[in-house]
Protein backbone atom coordinates (compact mmCIF):
# COMPACT_ATOMS: atom_id res chain seq x y z
CA UNK A 1 0.00 0.00 0.00
CA UNK A 2 1.33 3.27 -0.62
CA UNK A 3 2.55 5.69 1.71
CA UNK A 4 0.85 8.77 2.86
CA UNK A 5 2.92 12.53 2.32
CA UNK A 6 3.43 12.25 5.96
CA UNK A 7 4.78 9.35 6.30
CA UNK A 8 7.26 9.87 3.53
CA UNK A 9 8.47 13.51 5.66
CA UNK A 10 8.60 11.77 8.67
CA UNK A 11 10.98 9.03 7.04
CA UNK A 12 12.85 12.17 5.17
CA UNK A 13 13.66 13.89 8.44
CA UNK A 14 14.57 10.88 10.58
CA UNK A 15 16.81 9.75 7.49
CA UNK A 16 18.66 13.17 8.13
CA UNK A 17 18.38 12.84 11.77
CA UNK A 18 20.86 9.57 11.39
CA UNK A 19 22.98 11.14 8.90
CA UNK A 20 23.59 13.79 10.73
CA UNK A 21 24.40 11.79 13.56
CA UNK A 22 26.63 9.74 11.73
CA UNK A 23 28.95 12.99 10.45
CA UNK A 24 32.03 13.62 13.65
CA UNK A 25 33.37 16.80 15.14
CA UNK A 26 36.14 15.92 13.01
CA UNK A 27 35.00 15.46 10.05
CA UNK A 28 34.20 19.15 9.35
CA UNK A 29 37.16 21.09 12.08
CA UNK A 30 36.49 24.22 10.08
CA UNK A 31 33.26 24.37 10.09
CA UNK A 32 32.97 26.64 13.43
CA UNK A 33 29.83 24.75 15.15
CA UNK A 34 29.88 23.63 18.35
CA UNK A 35 29.81 19.92 19.29
CA UNK A 36 27.23 19.92 21.72
CA UNK A 37 24.29 17.39 20.51
CA UNK A 38 21.23 19.58 19.34
CA UNK A 39 17.86 18.19 19.64
CA UNK A 40 16.58 18.50 16.22
CA UNK A 41 12.89 17.46 16.54
CA UNK A 42 11.19 20.66 16.84
CA UNK A 43 13.73 22.57 14.56
CA UNK A 44 12.93 19.61 11.84
CA UNK A 45 9.06 19.84 12.05
CA UNK A 46 9.64 24.00 12.13
CA UNK A 47 12.15 23.67 9.19
CA UNK A 48 9.26 21.46 7.22
CA UNK A 49 6.97 23.91 8.03
CA UNK A 50 8.95 26.80 6.54
CA UNK A 51 9.46 24.89 3.61
CA UNK A 52 5.55 24.05 2.93
CA UNK A 53 4.42 27.65 4.12
CA UNK A 54 3.38 28.29 0.73
CA UNK A 55 1.47 25.59 -0.44
CA UNK A 56 -0.37 25.58 3.48
CA UNK A 57 -0.73 29.30 3.89
CA UNK A 58 -3.70 30.53 1.55
CA UNK A 59 -1.88 34.19 1.38
CA UNK A 60 1.36 32.88 0.46
CA UNK A 61 1.10 31.95 -2.71
CA UNK A 62 4.23 33.47 -4.46
CA UNK A 63 7.56 32.59 -3.16
CA UNK A 64 9.41 35.79 -2.07
CA UNK A 65 13.14 36.16 -3.57
CA UNK A 66 15.32 36.52 -0.38
CA UNK A 67 16.77 39.67 -0.48
CA UNK A 68 20.57 40.60 -0.20
CA UNK A 69 20.33 43.91 1.15
CA UNK A 70 20.62 44.61 4.46
CA UNK A 71 17.99 45.90 7.08
CA UNK A 72 18.00 49.29 6.24
CA UNK A 73 17.78 48.74 2.26
CA UNK A 74 14.81 50.90 0.59
CA UNK A 75 11.83 49.18 -1.38
CA UNK A 76 12.73 48.88 -5.24
CA UNK A 77 9.28 51.33 -5.59
CA UNK A 78 9.07 54.41 -4.39
CA UNK A 79 6.55 57.45 -4.10
CA UNK A 80 7.57 60.69 -5.13
CA UNK A 81 7.29 64.41 -3.75
CA UNK A 82 6.54 67.19 -5.36
CA UNK A 83 6.38 70.78 -3.82
CA UNK A 84 6.97 74.29 -4.50
CA UNK A 85 9.68 76.13 -2.67
CA UNK A 86 10.54 79.60 -2.21
CA UNK A 87 13.92 80.74 -1.22
CA UNK A 88 13.97 84.14 0.22
CA UNK A 89 16.73 86.38 0.06
CA UNK A 90 16.59 87.90 3.85
CA UNK A 91 16.77 85.05 6.86
CA UNK A 92 13.87 87.69 9.24
CA UNK A 93 11.76 88.17 6.69
CA UNK A 94 8.11 87.59 7.31
CA UNK A 95 6.06 88.94 4.71
CA UNK A 96 5.03 87.27 1.80
CA UNK A 97 6.87 88.89 -1.33
CA UNK A 98 5.56 90.94 -4.03
CA UNK A 99 5.49 89.96 -7.44
CA UNK A 100 7.93 92.60 -8.20
CA UNK A 101 10.07 90.92 -6.00
CA UNK A 102 9.89 87.33 -6.64
CA UNK A 103 10.99 87.95 -10.18
CA UNK A 104 14.16 89.79 -8.59
CA UNK A 105 14.70 86.87 -6.62
CA UNK A 106 13.81 84.23 -9.45
CA UNK A 107 16.66 86.18 -11.71
CA UNK A 108 18.95 85.68 -9.10
CA UNK A 109 18.68 82.24 -9.39
CA UNK A 110 16.52 81.84 -6.52
CA UNK A 111 12.53 82.46 -5.89
CA UNK A 112 10.09 79.60 -6.34
CA UNK A 113 11.05 76.37 -8.11
CA UNK A 114 8.79 72.90 -8.69
CA UNK A 115 11.22 70.26 -7.03
CA UNK A 116 10.57 66.86 -6.90
CA UNK A 117 12.47 64.41 -4.24
CA UNK A 118 11.99 60.81 -5.94
CA UNK A 119 11.31 59.34 -2.35
CA UNK A 120 8.38 60.81 -0.06
CA UNK A 121 10.04 58.30 3.11
CA UNK A 122 13.86 59.74 2.15
CA UNK A 123 15.91 60.57 5.46
CA UNK A 124 16.29 64.83 6.11
CA UNK A 125 19.95 64.62 4.84
CA UNK A 126 18.72 63.37 1.72
CA UNK A 127 16.05 66.04 1.44
CA UNK A 128 18.46 68.84 2.34
CA UNK A 129 20.86 67.59 -0.32
CA UNK A 130 17.71 67.90 -2.56
CA UNK A 131 17.27 71.75 -1.49
CA UNK A 132 20.71 72.49 -2.09
CA UNK A 133 21.17 70.82 -5.41
CA UNK A 134 18.30 73.59 -6.64
CA UNK A 135 19.26 76.40 -4.19
CA UNK A 136 22.85 75.85 -4.19
CA UNK A 137 23.43 79.48 -2.32
CA UNK A 138 22.02 77.38 0.97
CA UNK A 139 25.00 75.21 1.28
CA UNK A 140 26.90 78.14 2.50
CA UNK A 141 24.32 80.12 4.62
CA UNK A 142 24.61 78.03 7.68
CA UNK A 143 21.57 75.66 7.46
CA UNK A 144 17.86 76.94 6.73
CA UNK A 145 14.08 77.03 7.86
CA UNK A 146 10.62 76.35 6.19
CA UNK A 147 8.03 79.05 6.58
CA UNK A 148 4.47 79.02 5.14
CA UNK A 149 1.93 81.45 5.08
CA UNK A 150 -0.76 82.29 6.72
CA UNK A 151 -4.15 84.58 6.73
CA UNK A 152 -6.33 86.02 4.05
CA UNK A 153 -5.02 87.26 0.64
CA UNK A 154 -4.35 90.66 1.58
CA UNK A 155 -2.34 89.98 4.84
CA UNK A 156 -0.79 86.82 4.25
CA UNK A 157 2.25 86.77 6.79
CA UNK A 158 5.14 84.03 7.00
CA UNK A 159 5.62 81.92 9.88
CA UNK A 160 8.49 79.10 11.03
CA UNK A 161 7.53 75.29 10.50
CA UNK A 162 8.79 73.81 13.26
CA UNK A 163 11.59 71.50 12.78
CA UNK A 164 11.48 68.27 14.33
CA UNK A 165 14.76 67.00 16.22
CA UNK A 166 16.23 64.83 12.95
CA UNK A 167 15.65 67.69 10.44
CA UNK A 168 13.13 68.61 8.04
CA UNK A 169 11.27 65.79 5.71
CA UNK A 170 9.08 65.50 3.02
CA UNK A 171 6.66 63.10 5.02
CA UNK A 172 7.05 65.32 7.80
CA UNK A 173 5.53 68.25 5.78
CA UNK A 174 3.42 66.04 4.78
CA UNK A 175 1.25 65.68 7.96
CA UNK A 176 -1.89 67.99 8.30
CA UNK A 177 -1.36 70.27 11.30
CA UNK A 178 1.10 72.12 9.18
CA UNK A 179 -0.45 72.29 6.13
CA UNK A 180 -0.86 75.90 5.11
CA UNK A 181 -4.24 75.39 2.92
CA UNK A 182 -6.73 74.72 5.74
CA UNK A 183 -9.09 72.72 2.91
CA UNK A 184 -5.67 70.34 1.99
CA UNK A 185 -5.34 70.41 5.83
CA UNK A 186 -8.80 68.90 6.65
CA UNK A 187 -8.63 66.40 3.52
CA UNK A 188 -4.96 65.27 4.83
CA UNK A 189 -6.60 65.10 8.57
CA UNK A 190 -9.24 63.22 7.30
CA UNK A 191 -7.67 60.69 5.45
CA UNK A 192 -5.70 60.05 8.41
CA UNK A 193 -9.05 59.39 10.54
CA UNK A 194 -9.96 56.85 7.77
CA UNK A 195 -6.84 55.03 7.18
CA UNK A 196 -6.54 54.35 11.24
CA UNK A 197 -10.13 53.09 10.80
CA UNK A 198 -9.31 50.49 8.54
CA UNK A 199 -9.61 47.34 11.17
CA UNK A 200 -12.32 48.77 12.99
CA UNK A 201 -15.95 47.08 13.25
CA UNK A 202 -18.45 49.01 11.10
CA UNK A 203 -20.73 50.99 12.07
CA UNK A 204 -24.30 50.88 11.09
CA UNK A 205 -27.32 53.18 10.59
CA UNK A 206 -30.65 51.65 9.70
CA UNK A 207 -33.45 54.02 7.77
CA UNK A 208 -37.03 52.75 6.79
CA UNK A 209 -37.95 54.30 3.96
CA UNK A 210 -41.35 52.97 4.22
CA UNK A 211 -41.78 55.31 7.62
CA UNK A 212 -43.20 58.56 7.83
CA UNK A 213 -40.64 61.54 7.57
CA UNK A 214 -41.37 62.29 11.38
CA UNK A 215 -39.94 58.51 12.18
CA UNK A 216 -37.24 58.66 9.45
CA UNK A 217 -36.27 61.78 11.98
CA UNK A 218 -36.40 60.46 15.57
CA UNK A 219 -34.11 57.44 14.00
CA UNK A 220 -31.55 59.90 12.71
CA UNK A 221 -31.39 61.45 16.56
CA UNK A 222 -31.57 58.31 18.19
CA UNK A 223 -28.68 57.19 16.17
CA UNK A 224 -26.35 60.42 16.69
CA UNK A 225 -27.96 60.15 20.72
CA UNK A 226 -26.26 56.78 21.33
CA UNK A 227 -23.03 56.79 23.79
CA UNK A 228 -20.20 55.35 23.84
CA UNK A 229 -19.40 54.86 19.76
CA UNK A 230 -16.74 55.21 17.67
CA UNK A 231 -17.22 57.48 15.63
CA UNK A 232 -14.43 57.08 13.05
CA UNK A 233 -15.83 53.65 12.31
CA UNK A 234 -16.40 52.87 8.83
CA UNK A 235 -19.91 54.09 8.38
CA UNK A 236 -22.77 51.14 6.62
CA UNK A 237 -26.26 53.11 6.01
CA UNK A 238 -28.91 50.42 5.49
CA UNK A 239 -32.72 51.52 4.01
CA UNK A 240 -35.27 49.34 4.36
CA UNK A 241 -37.27 48.74 1.45
CA UNK A 242 -34.08 49.05 -0.96
CA UNK A 243 -31.30 46.86 -1.60
CA UNK A 244 -28.83 49.60 -2.12
CA UNK A 245 -25.48 49.72 -0.69
CA UNK A 246 -22.44 51.83 -0.77
CA UNK A 247 -21.11 55.73 -1.29
CA UNK A 248 -24.26 57.06 -2.56
CA UNK A 249 -26.66 55.59 -0.23
CA UNK A 250 -24.02 57.42 2.89
CA UNK A 251 -23.84 60.68 0.55
CA UNK A 252 -27.91 59.82 0.53
CA UNK A 253 -28.05 59.65 4.50
CA UNK A 254 -25.41 62.74 5.14
CA UNK A 255 -27.65 64.85 2.61
CA UNK A 256 -30.70 64.38 4.70
CA UNK A 257 -29.01 65.36 7.70
CA UNK A 258 -27.40 68.56 6.55
CA UNK A 259 -30.97 69.24 4.85
CA UNK A 260 -32.31 68.71 8.17
CA UNK A 261 -29.94 71.05 9.99
CA UNK A 262 -30.11 73.82 7.07
CA UNK A 263 -34.08 73.35 7.33
CA UNK A 264 -35.51 72.01 10.29
CA UNK A 265 -36.94 69.17 11.21
CA UNK A 266 -40.60 68.26 10.93
CA UNK A 267 -40.69 66.76 14.09
CA UNK A 268 -41.89 69.74 16.86
CA UNK A 269 -39.48 69.39 19.85
CA UNK A 270 -40.50 73.14 21.19
CA UNK A 271 -44.01 72.97 20.62
CA UNK A 272 -43.70 75.88 18.00
CA UNK A 273 -44.11 74.15 14.50
CA UNK A 274 -41.05 72.84 12.21
CA UNK A 275 -37.61 72.60 14.77
CA UNK A 276 -34.83 75.03 14.02
CA UNK A 277 -31.69 74.04 15.11
CA UNK A 278 -30.16 77.06 13.66
CA UNK A 279 -31.68 81.06 13.17
CA UNK A 280 -31.10 83.93 10.99
CA UNK A 281 -30.32 84.91 7.37
CA UNK A 282 -27.38 83.07 5.88
CA UNK A 283 -24.22 82.96 6.29
CA UNK A 284 -25.18 84.80 9.97
CA UNK A 285 -26.85 81.51 11.13
CA UNK A 286 -26.61 81.21 15.09
CA UNK A 287 -27.50 78.61 17.66
CA UNK A 288 -31.41 78.39 18.47
CA UNK A 289 -32.06 79.65 22.30
CA UNK A 290 -35.01 76.89 22.51
CA UNK A 291 -35.18 75.58 26.33
CA UNK A 292 -36.20 72.26 24.74
CA UNK A 293 -33.18 71.33 22.72
CA UNK A 294 -30.77 72.65 25.18
CA UNK A 295 -32.61 70.64 27.89
CA UNK A 296 -32.30 67.22 25.82
CA UNK A 297 -28.38 68.01 24.60
CA UNK A 298 -29.77 68.05 21.22
CA UNK A 299 -26.88 70.63 20.14
CA UNK A 300 -24.21 68.07 21.04
CA UNK A 301 -26.61 65.76 18.46
CA UNK A 302 -25.99 68.47 16.19
CA UNK A 303 -22.02 68.35 16.36
CA UNK A 304 -21.83 64.89 16.27
CA UNK A 305 -23.90 65.23 13.02
CA UNK A 306 -21.65 67.87 11.38
CA UNK A 307 -18.44 65.88 13.07
CA UNK A 308 -19.53 62.66 11.30
CA UNK A 309 -20.92 64.13 8.27
CA UNK A 310 -17.10 65.81 7.69
CA UNK A 311 -15.46 62.48 8.50
CA UNK A 312 -17.46 60.30 5.98
CA UNK A 313 -16.98 62.79 2.82
CA UNK A 314 -20.34 63.93 3.07
CA UNK A 315 -22.35 67.52 2.08
CA UNK A 316 -20.79 70.55 4.76
CA UNK A 317 -22.80 72.70 7.11
CA UNK A 318 -22.69 76.40 5.65
CA UNK A 319 -23.84 79.50 6.39
CA UNK A 320 -22.99 79.52 10.23
CA UNK A 321 -22.14 83.44 11.30
CA UNK A 322 -17.96 83.76 11.46
CA UNK A 323 -18.80 85.48 14.65
CA UNK A 324 -19.03 81.36 16.36
CA UNK A 325 -15.89 80.22 14.68
CA UNK A 326 -13.18 81.53 17.23
CA UNK A 327 -15.84 80.07 20.26
CA UNK A 328 -16.00 76.91 18.37
CA UNK A 329 -12.18 76.63 18.37
CA UNK A 330 -11.92 77.33 22.06
CA UNK A 331 -9.33 80.21 21.07
CA UNK A 332 -9.67 82.73 23.90
CA UNK A 333 -7.35 85.58 22.16
CA UNK A 334 -9.80 86.09 19.26
CA UNK A 335 -12.16 88.45 20.04
CA UNK A 336 -15.92 87.45 18.29
CA UNK A 337 -16.67 90.17 15.43
CA UNK A 338 -20.47 90.78 15.68
CA UNK A 339 -22.51 92.32 12.86
CA UNK A 340 -26.45 93.16 13.44
CA UNK A 341 -27.55 90.54 11.44
CA UNK A 342 -25.97 87.96 13.75
CA UNK A 343 -28.79 88.70 16.22
CA UNK A 344 -32.32 87.06 14.59
CA UNK A 345 -34.29 87.55 18.07
CA UNK A 346 -34.74 91.31 18.57
CA UNK A 347 -34.63 94.58 15.52
CA UNK A 348 -31.18 96.61 16.62
CA UNK A 349 -31.16 98.57 13.31
CA UNK A 350 -29.19 101.95 13.96
CA UNK A 351 -31.25 105.04 14.54
CA UNK A 352 -30.80 108.48 14.98
CA UNK A 353 -32.79 108.67 17.53
CA UNK A 354 -34.81 107.14 20.12
CA UNK A 355 -38.50 107.24 20.65
CA UNK A 356 -40.14 107.07 24.38
CA UNK A 357 -41.57 103.51 23.64
CA UNK A 358 -38.40 102.13 22.08
CA UNK A 359 -36.29 103.61 25.08
CA UNK A 360 -38.54 101.99 27.27
CA UNK A 361 -38.43 98.65 25.41
CA UNK A 362 -34.72 98.59 25.70
CA UNK A 363 -34.61 99.76 29.16
CA UNK A 364 -36.78 97.04 30.13
CA UNK A 365 -34.80 94.34 27.87
CA UNK A 366 -31.23 95.86 30.17
CA UNK A 367 -32.80 95.42 33.47
CA UNK A 368 -33.48 91.62 32.50
CA UNK A 369 -29.91 91.22 31.71
CA UNK A 370 -28.79 93.40 34.17
CA UNK A 371 -27.67 96.00 32.84
CA UNK A 372 -28.25 100.00 33.34
CA UNK A 373 -30.88 101.90 31.41
CA UNK A 374 -30.01 104.03 28.35
CA UNK A 375 -28.62 107.36 28.62
CA UNK A 376 -27.07 109.80 25.93
CA UNK A 377 -23.08 108.99 27.20
CA UNK A 378 -23.60 105.01 27.10
CA UNK A 379 -26.19 104.72 24.66
CA UNK A 380 -23.41 103.23 22.07
CA UNK A 381 -21.51 100.88 24.93
CA UNK A 382 -24.88 99.63 25.68
CA UNK A 383 -25.71 98.73 21.82
CA UNK A 384 -22.72 96.87 21.60
CA UNK A 385 -23.13 94.97 25.34
CA UNK A 386 -26.77 93.92 24.32
CA UNK A 387 -25.40 92.65 20.81
CA UNK A 388 -22.93 90.53 22.50
CA UNK A 389 -25.24 89.05 24.94
CA UNK A 390 -27.96 88.82 22.19
CA UNK A 391 -25.75 86.89 20.35
CA UNK A 392 -23.11 85.45 22.42
CA UNK A 393 -24.19 84.98 25.99
CA UNK A 394 -27.83 83.77 25.36
CA UNK A 395 -25.92 80.69 23.37
CA UNK A 396 -23.00 79.49 25.55
CA UNK A 397 -24.38 76.71 26.85
CA UNK A 398 -25.26 75.79 22.88
CA UNK A 399 -21.85 76.47 21.71
CA UNK A 400 -20.52 73.75 24.80
CA UNK A 401 -23.01 71.12 23.86
CA UNK A 402 -22.12 72.00 19.87
CA UNK A 403 -18.17 71.75 21.22
CA UNK A 404 -18.57 67.96 23.23
CA UNK A 405 -20.50 66.74 20.19
CA UNK A 406 -17.37 67.71 17.49
CA UNK A 407 -15.16 65.97 20.26
CA UNK A 408 -16.65 63.13 20.34
CA UNK A 409 -16.32 62.71 16.71
CA UNK A 410 -12.50 63.66 16.64
CA UNK A 411 -13.19 66.52 14.40
CA UNK A 412 -12.66 69.37 17.04
CA UNK A 413 -9.11 68.13 17.63
CA UNK A 414 -8.59 69.60 13.99
CA UNK A 415 -10.27 72.86 14.51
CA UNK A 416 -8.16 73.43 17.45
CA UNK A 417 -4.96 72.51 16.14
Amino acid sequence: MAKSVPQLLREAAQALERQTANVGPSENPSSGLSTTPLDRSGGTRAEVLRLFAPYSNPRSHVQRRPSTAGPSAKKSKSVSYTHRFFCLSKRKECEVPSPSVKNKLERAGIGEKRITIPDKYCTPQEFSDHLFQHFPMLKDCGGFQLLRSRGSTRSKKLETIPCPDDGYSPEYLLKWKIEPDLESAARMYRRQILKNADDKPDLVVTLDLHSCEKDREREMLAFYKRPNVDWTSPLTVKLKGDAALGDGVKWHFFTLIMEKLHHGFELDIDNCGKTLFFNGEDDHKVPSTSRALLDGDLFRVVGRMIGHTFINEGPLYSGLSPAFFPLLSGVKDDTPVLELKDCPDMDLESQNELNQNEIDNINNLAINWDLPAVSNSNRWWLAETILHHGVIGRREKQISQLRRGLKDTGVLRMIKE
